[in-house]
């Protein structure tokens, strides 16, 4: 019976042992929350990682939808896109570890600035958060309605003006936020004359150049491309083509008797100095059978 009961004490004794290496964590930790000292520790077996982070077109304008796409290093049990850190949606496309979210044109207009973030879930129910991603939603261009020159026909000391040309813009919310100017005389760009108006007497010319301009307009972001005129001035002859085209008819004969015919055309007959080198010429043969009548 002593031999029976001495073992069966020892088996209580290991019974007991056991159960204080058992309890040893907790005890330890009990006595760590009696001094202020709480250890918790999570041991996360499967981190999402989140990359390659994309969005197209880039950027796109008030009218397009964006696709944005961003890629894991490991497959997420769910996926859930948030826009603007108030909307969220769950994404069910995916190609591979890539998933993409489709965001409609109707949630952003012109010159906004886009953000979202990524949530992912991976196979414990732990739930990972991208970085906020963003882009700014692009301009569209401005475009004008061809300006108009006011005098067709200028005189030399007058000034034309460009002017008309009707602003718009694609996207509502943009106003008109200037105009540039170019001036023209046959093609050729005049060079320092970029404002709306045109003094005739500055420019070197003739008579008979065309004169046109063209315009651009602003509205703030970009600028449209340059319109020319629906119209051109005609410039007027000046004194200087007058002199440059002074007419010497000199009439020989042997005995040298000379008579000289000197045409020299005004404002109000320059577009007939053909007619009138004719009728020169014609004067000046009746002169002289007039003076050597036989």
């Amino acid at each position: 019976m002593a031999n029976c009961y001495r073992g069966r004490l020892g088996k209580v004794f290991l019974a007991m042992f056991v159960l204080v290496v058992l309890l040893s964590p907790f005890v330890q930790a009990a006595s760590n929350v009696a001094y202020g000292k709480v250890a918790i520790c999570f041991n996360i077996g499967d981190v999402l990682n989140f990359t390659n982070h994309e969005y197209t077109p880039t950027p796109p304008n008030e009218i397009q939808d964006v696709e944005v796409n961003v890629t894991f290093l490991s497959n997420p049990t769910s996926v859930i896109f948030e826009l603007y850190g108030t909307k969220n949606y769950t994404v069910t496309e995916s190609s591979g570890l890539e998933y993409s979210f489709n965001v409609g044109a109707g949630n952003y207009t012109a010159h906004d600035t886009v953000t979202w973030k990524w949530y992912a879930v991976n196979m414990y129910g732990d739930v990972f958060v991208s970085s906020e991603q963003s882009f700014i939603v692009g301009n569209r261009i401005p475009s004008v309605t061809a300006p108009l020159i006011d005098n067709e026909n200028p005189a030399n000391d007058e000034t034309i003006i460009c002017g008309s040309g009707i602003f718009s813009d694609p996207d509502s919310e943009d106003s008109e936020d200037g105009r540039e100017y170019s001036w023209y005389v046959d093609n050729v760009l005049i060079s320092g004359e970029n404002s709306a108006t045109l003094d005739i007497s500055t420019i070197e010319h003739e008579g008979g150049e065309q004169v046109t301009c063209k315009m651009r307009v602003s509205d703030g972001y970009d600028y449209s491309a340059w319109t020319e005129s629906s119209n051109y001035a005609t410039l007027s002859f000046t004194a200087g083509f007058y002199g440059a085209h002074e007419a010497n008819y000199l009439s020989e004969d042997i005995d040298d008797i000379a008579i000289d015919f000197v045409g020299t055309a005004t404002a109000s007959t320059v577009p007939y100095v053909p007619l009138i080198v004719f009728v020169l010429i014609v004067v000046g043969s009746i002169g002289y059978l007039a003076v050597h009548k036989p």
